[in-house]
Parts: structure tokens; sequence; C-alpha cells
């Protein structure tokens, strides 16, 4: 996956909110929610890609967001049997 030090800047400190707000001119709040948007924005393509390797073509017609839920669109638990 990535390095040890993607983790840490995709979660920064408090303080670290802070100063980027003051320098950005945003709340905290701002600053905490672009972080949120930018790891989905970041996972969510990785995850997909993750799941269409591991249940190849056939699983172009599913919902790659329902691989990490316990229910299916059938709802079904998560255990595949096809």
């Amino acid at each position: 996956m990535g390095s040890s030090g993607g983790d840490s800047s995709s979660y920064p400190t408090e303080s670290k909110k802070l100063m980027l707000a003051s320098q950005t001119r945003l709340t905290k709040n701002q600053v905490s929610n672009w972080f949120i948007n930018a790891r989905v924005r970041l996972w969510k393509p990785m995850i997909e890609e993750m799941y269409r390797e591991e249940f190849g073509e056939s699983s172009e017609n599913m919902d790659p967001s329902l691989a990490s839920s316990s229910v299916g669109r059938e709802g079904n638990s998560d255990q595949a049997d096809d």
C-alpha cells in the first residue's frame, strides 16, 4: 500500500488543522472536511480497483460500495457464492 508517511498526512493533528486553517483563511471545520473528502477521493478508487481484481469482470454489474457492507442488494449477507 502507501508509505507510512502518507497515513499521518491524511490525518493531521488538531494543531496542524488549526495552522492550515489560519494559513488558508478557512475554519478548522472546513479543513477537517477537506481532509475527509480527500481521503474518500483517494480511497474509493483504490477500494473499487481491489474489488474488481478480487471478483473479476463479473463485478461490473455490482455496486462496489456494497463490498464493505454486510448486506448486499438482494438482502444476502456479504458471503458471495458466485
